[in-house]
């Protein structure tokens, strides 16, 4: 509850100094006012439903490969989950995971194509996650970026490059009546995000529906060429044509050409949180859920 003025009675008194008046002193009393919504059912209402969920696999199962890019995923992991952001706030990426350095990050693969480890490596399939989620959630996408390589997860043309160290970042908008949070974890096996905040309808979420275009040979590269959409309950949005590089003995080649139309996930129980203070499913844990 609260309080409010008598509009009529201090818009009368604004006409009278207006109108040349001279008024040193007013008194106003304050009314009081209802709330549209009590504390406690606001509570009850926040982070209450699951919004988005997506998960992508660590493509390496074995060797120093699998267990540097776990490192990394389980160091990003840490530091966004539970982040929550206020209606018409933004997330920002790089601002949350902050300056890569080799004190917290090891040197891993980047995308699976290219030979060269890099400093945290794994952490654009860690953004192409939480993208991925942000779109099924329905939140307004202000800035993302595709990898330049054909990368080995996700769905084609919905992934996100991102580069701490050189300005290179994912954001979205809470574009929902509600605040939204967070929920990621690695569980050794998948990077797994859960975006909760409140459906009343008011933004509908949307699928990612990746369709192969095209493939060519051009300069010592393959390109490979997917359309992509967002697709809403009553609409369909065209976003473009999303081109990558590959080449001769890419060993994705083929399972990554054939045509890609990811259906609407159901966000599995073990995503949610029932107490909202545990990550779904628990870093160490294996979550049962894939969804691709």
């Amino acid at each position: 509850d609260g309080k409010t003025l008598d509009m009529e009675e201090l818009l009368g008194i604004v006409g009278r100094i207006n109108s040349g008046e001279k008024i040193s002193y007013e008194e106003l009393e304050f009314m009081p006012v209802d709330a549209d919504i009590s504390g406690a059912d606001l509570e009850k209402m926040t982070f209450r439903d699951g919004l988005g969920y997506a998960t992508t696999e660590n493509p390496y199962t074995y060797g120093y490969e699998a267990e540097n890019r776990s490192t990394n995923f389980y160091k990003i992991a840490s530091k966004i989950d539970d982040i929550v952001v206020m209606p018409g706030e933004s997330f920002d990426f790089n601002t949350v995971v902050g300056y890569m350095s080799s004190y917290e990050y090891v040197y891993a693969k980047e995308n699976c194509y290219n030979s060269n480890d890099i400093l945290g490596g794994g952490i654009s399939q860690a953004a192409s996650t939480i993208y991925l989620a942000a779109i099924r959630s329905g939140l307004e996408i202000t800035s993302q970026t595709n990898n330049e390589y054909l990368p080995y997860y996700g769905v084609k043309g919905f992934d996100a490059y991102v580069n701490p160290n050189a300005g290179v970042t994912l954001t979205f908008k809470n574009n929902t009546a509600y605040p939204i949070q967070t929920r990621v974890y690695y569980d050794g096996y998948s990077f797994v995000t859960t975006v909760m905040g409140t459906d009343d309808g008011s933004v509908s979420g949307s699928e990612a529906i990746s369709e192969y275009a095209a493939y060519e040979w051009n300069y010592g590269y393959a390109l490979y060429k997917y359309n992509i959409k967002r697709m809403y309950e009553y609409d369909t949005v065209d976003m473009g044509t999303v081109v990558y590089k590959g080449a001769e003995g890419y060993n994705d080649t083929q399972e990554s050409a054939k045509p890609e139309v990811s259906e609407t996930p159901v966000i599995p129980e073990s995503a949610i949180p029932t107490d909202g203070s545990e990550n779904p499913g628990g870093a160490g844990q294996n979550s049962t859920a894939t969804i691709k």
